[in-house]
């Protein structure tokens, strides 16, 4: 028997894997783009334009020439109330 540490001994031998060598490469993955993101062929909506009104210009009526007579005084009108 050999006492000294190292002694050739009958160990087992350590598992071994089933392939020998490098393991094998890895599978190649191509980095492939990601697909475009589906655009539909849809036209744009249109800008929201409010039509604004158009600016309102009241016709004014041109005065009135009273040829004749000149127009009635505010005096002129007698309010007789009846009492009904």
């Amino acid at each position: 028997m050999f006492p000294w540490p190292g002694s050739p001994r009958r160990c087992p031998p350590p598992p071994l894997p089933e392939y020998y060598g490098p393991p094998p490469p890895a599978p190649v993955i191509y980095a492939v783009p990601p697909p475009p993101p589906i655009v539909y062929e849809v036209p744009p909506p249109p800008p929201v334009v409010y039509a604004a009104p158009p600016p309102v210009v009241y016709e004014v009526p041109p005065p009135v020439y009273y040829e004749c007579s000149p127009p009635p005084s505010p005096h002129f009108h007698h309010h007789h109330h009846h009492g009904w």
